[in-house]
This record gives structure tokens, C-alpha cells and sequence, in this order.
């Protein structure tokens, strides 16, 4: 066979959502971290491999290197959020995922290929998982002998200012809660923010900590839409959304918060959850992130088959295509 080269096209390659599968790759590796709209891949280029799919000037280079028979291959580096593809402005046409610029998106978990495929992707979604998140396992590491629970919020929590009036109303509630429950001595709050709640909420930022240690001094986390609630959930803790938007989700969860009448029952299920809500959280997890097999060898397994079928391709001198479910 040929010996093509895998390019990795994106601003920074040197993230977990590159480096956590490189190693199980087979073909040379080319990172290209400088380009512009008119960038055209090295001759020896067997598949194009990026997130960076947001920006205009990457939606003006995908679909040239469409048009010219690249085979372009898009990692989902998380969850999907509502607000974040249907709300809003994006920067291209394209949105999140919608449609997706590339022959086939690395989706996270079974659940994400069915909503991507359903926005007009038929056949584009291969169910790989999270390569970062491999070797997720956290044991319980408590730093005292408290109850602790951690409240998250995604890295970018709103995209209005009415989305932003209702994050900030849900955590300033929280927090209300909060005080009450460690006056009573029933639990403790680590509060894991984007940095502008750090100053609304008074509390202090711990972005220097990382998302394992934090779970692995937890019994329970809360969060806002984020792709830290898989990671919650993979390491066996108790999760929560709170949402006050509304909005359908793209992940769900045994426990839900919409309002603040909800909190004091919904934090003491964190605390003692009933069995049958562990079973479904259990249930969740799997539909929304491949975890039956590694991520990282399976990714590198979807690459070389789109490498091999770009080659088939060229030598019959036909445009190219690949199957549904690719991987299977």
C-alpha cells in the first residue's frame, strides 16, 4: 500500500483531543498548525484530520478540499449542547455539525450519531468515542472526611444575555442552597466556574486543578451542560444537569434541575442515590459515550479505513465515497 500521511490540521494539535490516540496510528504524521483558506494538503496527504471546523475561514477550506477529494475526517471534541449549535451566532454557515464538513464525524457515543445523523448527515457518523477519556477511572480520594459535592459549569455557559441572566440565577440559587446544607453540616461545595461567575459567586477560580482530581475528592457532582457530566458519570459519581434554559438535552441525566424548589431533594439523592437511578445513570453513559472498547485504537482504525478507501478510489479513478458505518 501506499504510505500516505495522516495531516492533523487545527491552530493547536498539541491537546489531548490529538495526542491521547496519536500513538496508535500507522501512518506519518503531518501537523499543520498555520493556514489559511487557500492551504491545500501535502501530496502525500491520505486523510485530513481537524475539530476546527468553526471558523469562516476553515468553512471556505473544507469544502474546497471536498470538492478536490481530500478524505476529511472531524473529531466531536464533546458533548452536544442545544444552545451551543441552534442558538447561537455562529461564525459560518455551518454551525456545529450542521451540516458536518468533512466525510465523517469521530462522534463521542451512539446518542451523538443519532442526533447529527437526524440534522441531515446520513451516513457520516462513526460511533468511536472519546480517546481523552480512556483511562478516565477515578478512585475516591476524599480530602477530609465531609461530603462533597462539586459544582461545574461548562467553560462557556451562555451564549446570550438571557442565557446568561438564567446561568447566573441558577448558580447564585445554588449557592443559596449551599450555605444552608454546610450550616447544617449535611454536605461541602467545591465550586469548579468560568471565571466571570468566580467573581459574581465570590468564590475562587481552580482551573490550576485538574477535572480528575476534582472528581476524585467528590462523592457527587452538579453541572451545567458540559462534557465534564460524562466524565462525572465514567468515574461513578452521582451527576446532575442544572439548567434553567430549558433547552432539550443532548445528554441527560437522572437528576435535573430547573428550579430552585428542586435543589435541597435533588443534592440529598446525591448524597444516598436510589439504585434504580444509578442504573439509568449507568444506562445513560453508554449512549452517550462509547465505552465497550478504546477510543484511541478505534479512531486510528476509522482513519487507516478512510486512507485505504481514498486509495481504492484514485486507483479506479472514481469520486470518492465511503460506506455507512465505516468501522463496522
Amino acid at each position: 500500500m501506499n504510505q500516505k500521511s495522516v495531516v492533523f490540521l487545527s491552530r493547536n494539535t498539541d491537546q489531548p483531543l490529538y495526542n491521547s490516540w496519536r500513538n496508535y496510528l500507522r501512518h506519518p504524521i503531518i501537523e499543520v498548525n498555520h493556514f489559511g483558506s487557500d492551504w491545500f494538503p501535502p501530496v502525500e496527504t491520505g486523510v485530513v484530520i481537524s475539530h476546527d471546523v468553526y471558523r469562516p475561514q476553515t468553512y471556505k477550506l473544507f469544502l474546497r478540499l471536498i470538492e478536490k477529494n481530500f478524505p476529511i475526517l472531524i473529531l466531536a471534541d464533546g458533548i452536544l449542547e442545544y444552545r451551543n449549535s441552534w442558538k447561537q451566532d455562529h461564525q459560518n454557515r455551518a454551525g456545529i455539525f450542521n451540516p458536518v464538513l468533512g466525510h465523517k464525524l469521530a462522534c463521542i457515543g451512539p446518542s451523538q450519531c443519532r442526533f447529527v445523523e437526524s440534522w441531515g448527515n446520513q451516513g457520516k457518523c462513526e460511533n468511536v468515542g472519546l480517546p481523552r477519556l480512556d483511562d478516565f477511572v477515578v478512585p475516591f480520594r476524599p480530602a477530609d472526611a465531609k461530603t462533597k459535592i462539586l459544582i461545574s459549569t461548562a467553560r462557556r455557559p451562555w451564549f446570550s444575555d438571557e442565557d446568561k441572566n438564567l446561568v447566573v440565577q441558577s448558580m447564585m440559587d445554588l449557592k443559596k442552597i449551599s450555605k444552608v446544607l454546610e450550616q447544617k453540616g449535611v454536605c461541602k461545595f467545591v465550586w469548579r466556574v468560568t471565571n466571570e461567575l468566580c467573581e459574581i459567586l465570590d468564590e475562587e477560580s481552580r482551573e490550576h486543578i485538574s477535572v480528575r482530581e476534582e472528581i476524585g475528592e467528590v462523592n457527587a457532582v452538579i453541572s451545567t451542560p458540559s462534557t465534564l457530566l460524562l466524565e462525572a458519570m465514567k468515574a461513578g459519581r452521582p451527576t446532575a444537569i442544572i439548567d434553567y434554559t430549558g433547552s432539550p438535552a443532548y445528554v441527560q441525566s437522572s437528576w435535573v434541575i430547573n428550579h430552585i424548589a428542586q435543589m435541597e431533594n435533588i443534592i440529598k439523592e446525591l448524597i444516598d442515590p436510589p439504585t434504580p437511578k444509578l442504573k439509568f445513570q449507568e444506562v445513560i453513559l453508554k449512549d452517550s459515550l462509547q465505552i465497550d472498547e478504546p477510543a484511541g485504537p478505534k479512531l486510528a482504525r476509522l482513519a487507516k479505513k478512510m486512507i485505504e478507501q481514498g486509495i481504492r478510489c484514485e486507483a479506479k479513478g472514481i469520486p470518492l465515497y465511503f460506506a455507512e458505518n465505516l468501522l463496522d
